[in-house]
């Protein structure tokens, strides 16, 4: 591959990122967080075959300018967010929302104010 993105969070899957990506020019994009303490491990031989590891913080957006663009996008239908998103819960079902990302469940819980 040419590019490879980690969006898990695990740094296993970090290193393996690295590993599918080609020689000479291929890069591994880090996005996802590790837990505070996790180590990842990587061969790095992987780096003097000319692959690229890199890292974003928040996915290197600038917030004034594409916050807007992704609204006005939403709003015009060029982005569909409702594959991303999971089940909705009401306010008191909070703690149900948070063990559900918390265990992997797909799609990121709403909490859904008009649910009572």
């Amino acid at each position: 591959a040419d590019i490879a993105i980690e969006a898990t969070g695990r740094p296993a899957v970090m290193a393996q990122a690295l590993s599918c990506v080609r020689p000479r020019g291929g890069a591994a994009v880090v996005l996802g967080n590790a837990h505070a303490g996790e180590v990842m491990e990587l061969d790095p031989g992987q780096l003097n075959q000319g692959k690229r590891l890199l890292g974003a913080w928040g996915g290197d957006a600038d917030l004034d300018r594409d916050l807007p663009r992704y609204a006005r996008m939403i709003a015009e239908g060029r982005i569909n967010l409702e594959p991303l998103l999971g089940r909705r819960y009401a306010l008191g079902d909070v703690n149900a929302a948070l063990n559900d990302l918390e265990s992997g469940v797909p799609g990121r819980p709403i909490i859904d104010f008009s649910l009572s």
